[in-house]
């Protein structure tokens, strides 16, 4: 057995074959035992401990039913230790029952109040115990405030101010709705310019709709599709002939001479 050298903070449990422990408001370190709970109920090293293990269980029952027949306002927690250790110390030293036992200890202990409560039954020793009422402390309003104005050791509020959590609440609340009314409107923005969209010319002219005439100028043959649906039909007709976008080096030559002054 070691002590613990006295620090910041000490340990109590087991780590690998060493176990750490209090006693006596002292903290100390041992090897680690090879008992369990198991070898203890199984080994025969073991056996009186469990024999012994058992009586006590059948003592402490023993004991309980004397210690509650006694009268409450005489009985004390002291007499049941006192009762189990003779039950015990009977059944250990004795081939009595259980129920021996207990007549044994009921004769001695427990007859002798019969017979008082027999004789004067309005004796308040035989009366239950009044259970004591805790009262409640009355706190002032200046003294709430003081509460509430401590702080810890960080320098934070020890306590909750009401006040400020329900003005943190509604101020939550406030937002959570702002935010709901934002997202609605965007929705309905989002929606307008999703049908402003369908109403407008998506497809616009092919490759093939444009003609270059002799002066050079470029104009349409056809109108473009009005709208999305016109756009996706011109699409599926052209998708397998002419390609809709020209390539990258298209460019467009015109057919008249260019203005004096003009430089390549």
């Amino acid at each position: 057995m070691a002590k613990q050298i006295a620090g910041l903070c000490s340990f109590e449990g087991t780590f690998d074959d060493i176990t750490f422990y209090k006693m006596d408001g002292q903290y100390y370190a041992r090897a680690k035992s090879s008992l369990s709970s198991k070898r203890v109920k199984t080994s025969p090293e073991f056996k009186w401990t469990m024999v012994y293990a058992r009586l006590l269980a059948r003592a402490s029952k023993i004991g309980s039913q004397v210690y509650k027949a006694l009268p409450p306002g005489w009985r004390q927690f002291w007499m049941y230790r006192s009762f189990t250790g003779e039950a015990f110390t009977l059944l250990k030293e004795n081939a009595y029952t259980d129920e021996e036992v207990k007549q044994l200890l009921w004769k001695c202990y427990v007859e002798y109040w019969e017979q008082q409560k027999a004789a004067d039954p309005d004796n308040p020793i035989f009366q239950p115990k009044p259970q004591k009422i805790r009262k409640r402390r009355k706190y002032s309003q200046e003294s709430i405030q003081r509460l509430l104005k401590r702080k810890d050791k960080n320098g934070k509020p020890k306590w909750r101010d009401p006040e400020e959590e329900e003005r943190k609440r509604l101020a939550k609340e406030r937002n959570a709705a702002a935010y709901a009314r934002l997202l609605e409107k965007e929705k309905q923005l989002a929606q307008q310019n999703l049908e402003q969209a369908d109403q407008q010319p998506k497809g616009g002219p092919t490759l093939s709709q444009w003609v270059i005439t002799q002066d050079g100028l470029i104009t349409l043959t056809k109108r473009p599709p009005e709208t999305r649906r016109d756009a996706l039909e011109i699409t599926s007709q052209n998708q397998n002939s002419i390609p809709r976008i020209p390539p990258r080096n298209f460019r467009i030559i015109p057919q008249t001479p260019p203005p004096i002054g003009y430089i390549a």
